[in-house]
């Protein structure tokens, strides 16, 4: 019995490996949607698991990793008002804007658009944030790495706001 929960270990472990870095590969040369689902039936056939299974999981670090990013800027822009870099409505606007996008990236996320035209949409995003925080009159530094911005995809948030 204890055998057979080690090697169950063992292959989850190098099956999520394997689908982690398919799904990074993935992310960067710019594969969206049904190759996704396709990844978790293949994890799932290979390593004889419930494929509901599979996606829930990848669903549930995706949310986890979701809540951490939202504590993490939470926690900055609190900072951020307490020191007088940003007001608190310049803060609740971030957040709003932050929520915005994400919506926005979650509703084009299977998106039939060729790498090129997402490189171009993402440029252009870029450039009406930019002004949204000129605007806003957000300083720069909140407008720095955002989700994916500069990283070949999504989930690689880094300070800032999301940018996408």
């Amino acid at each position: 019995m204890k055998k057979q929960l080690v090697t169950a270990g063992i292959i989850s472990a190098v099956g999520l490996t394997g689908v982690i870095g398919v799904t990074s590969v993935s992310a960067m040369a710019g594969v969206q949607g049904d190759n996704r689902d396709q990844t978790t039936a293949q994890l799932a056939e290979r390593f004889k698991l419930d494929e509901n299974e599979v996606k829930a999981f990848f669903e549930e670090k995706q949310a986890s990793h979701q809540a951490e990013r939202e504590s993490q800027q939470a926690e900055r822009l609190a900072g951020a008002v307490k020191d007088g870099t940003l007001t608190q409505a310049q803060a609740d606007l971030i957040k709003a804007k932050t929520a915005e996008n994400r919506t926005e990236r979650e509703t084009n996320r299977d998106s039939n658009a060729t790498r090129e035209e997402r490189q171009a949409q993402r440029t252009e995003h870029q450039a009406e944030m930019k002004a949204w925080a000129t605007e806003n009159g957000i300083p720069e530094s909140f407008m720095g790495q955002g989700q994916g911005q500069g990283r070949g995809g999504q989930g690689h948030g880094g300070r800032g706001m999301n940018m996408q």
